[in-house]
């Protein structure tokens, strides 16, 4: 595949844009041992070209950030006019024979890949590896019908061979005899020295402390009028300094098969030690800063299918959802390599205490879907959205945040949209 962006640019647009993005790309599969097995690859070069700022601006994004001070093998250059860059990957797979399942893939990207004109890519100037084994048995075995374990790992550096992140998972799921499905997994991910995002200083910080985590869900019968479910997460830092869960009670309830609606409850609770709260400028010196952060989040999710005929369905989402947070110890980032916390973050106390948030949200679309002549279907559709920043952090409980939220003016949008079949 070959793909060409030329751009004729005036001086409003010169600046902003790229002139020219050329990419190429060749992409390879090969099956083999009875099409049991498949070996794929994939390589590409991308090459842009514009003024000097639109370039500048390219090598600032959040794709490249190549202004950190610990970009190795292409560096901040605001003269250039042009970046070019290539990717490739391989993979090995293993999709079909016996019980076991494999995938090994291993990737490259160099600091320069740029495909965002014709394509979309957000990850680039990284280098890594994945594997992936599991058991899959072919017949039922004792109380299930059906299963599946499996293990993987991964891992990705920067191409200078700052290491980003690696960790691995082992997930079981399978269904019981009596038509219940249940699926369970642990994890561990390190995150390597992180790379403070454009809001943050441009530099990278000591390795991230490994997180475990550990999942596991339980569903009713799908034959049945009504399913139940729940669904349970948690993960903490080894350090002590972050934590989150999460669980979710789910039903589902069928009436027929034109009737279909699910609910879900959740509710969660975030810590985090590394919360970014601004940047603030206190006699010329800019101090980016983060605090502790304490947060809980309630939500309900329903959604409804009705299929009145086979040409006429009415579909429908809803979900209000409240978080409150409240901040503490906070803090200005140092010496962003320092291994020692105090360093990295000393106590930031020019501006007070940050304030602590709740904040509401609602989200619904309505559907009706018409297919009035075949082929041809008529969509009408509502969508509401209410936001609100309504109500005292410190109170208990969630009743004052839905409270504020159904009380807040909505918006709303309707919107019709109609298509024709030509053809016989």
């Amino acid at each position: 595949m070959l793909t060409d962006t030329a751009r004729q640019l005036d001086q409003w647009t010169t600046d902003v844009l790229r002139e020219t993005a050329r990419t190429g790309g060749l992409d390879a599969r090969h099956r083999f041992a009875d099409n049991r097995s498949k070996l794929s690859a994939q390589l590409a070069g991308s090459r842009v070209s514009g003024s000097a700022t639109a370039i500048t601006a390219t090598q600032r994004s959040n794709v490249h950030l190549h202004q950190r001070n610990d970009a190795v093998l292409l560096a901040y250059d605001s003269t250039r006019t042009d970046l070019a860059g290539m990717m490739s990957q391989v993979s090995l797979d293993k999709q079909g024979g016996g019980i076991t399942r494999f995938n090994a893939s291993a990737w490259y990207l160099t600091p320069g890949f740029e495909i965002n004109d014709l394509g979309f890519r957000t990850r680039r100037d990284e280098t890594g590896g994945s594997l992936w084994f599991a058991l899959r048995p072919t017949k039922p075995f004792g109380i299930f019908l059906r299963g599946q374990l499996n293990v993987n790992a991964h891992g990705a550096a920067k191409t200078g061979g700052l290491m980003i992140g690696n960790g691995g998972t082992m997930n079981a799921n399978g269904q019981f005899v009596n038509f219940w499905n249940a699926y369970s997994g642990v994890g561990m991910n390190k995150r390597g020295r992180h790379l403070f995002r454009p809001r943050r200083p441009r530099r990278s910080g000591p390795p991230s402390p490994a997180s475990p985590q550990a999942w596991a869900g339980v569903d009713g019968d799908s034959r049945k009028a009504m399913t139940p479910g729940i669904d349970l997460f948690g993960g903490r830092r080894t350090d002590g300094l972050g934590r989150d869960w999460d669980v979710g009670v789910c039903g589902n309830v069928r009436f027929g098969a034109q009737l279909h609606g699910s609910i879900r409850f959740g509710y969660g609770r975030n810590i985090d030690d590394q919360q970014w709260i601004g940047n603030f400028t206190d006699g010329g010196v800019t101090s980016y800063t983060f605090a502790r952060l304490y947060q809980s989040t309630s939500s309900i999710t329903m959604r409804f299918d009705y299929t009145i005929t086979p040409r006429l369905s009415v579909e429908s989402y809803l979900q209000p959802f409240v978080s409150t947070g409240a901040y503490t110890n906070w803090r200005a980032v140092a010496d962003g390599r320092a291994e020692d916390v105090t360093l990295r973050f000393p106590s930031y106390t020019t501006r007070g205490e940050p304030d602590g948030f709740r904040f509401g949200q609602l989200r619904t679309n309505n559907v009706v879907r018409w297919e009035y002549h075949p082929g041809s279907v008529l969509f009408f559709v509502w969508s509401q959205g209410r936001d609100t920043n309504a109500g005292d952090p410190s109170e208990r409980g969630v009743q004052p945040g839905f409270d504020a939220l159904l009380r807040e003016r909505p918006r709303n949008v309707f919107l019709v949209k109609a298509s024709y079949w030509l053809g016989r």
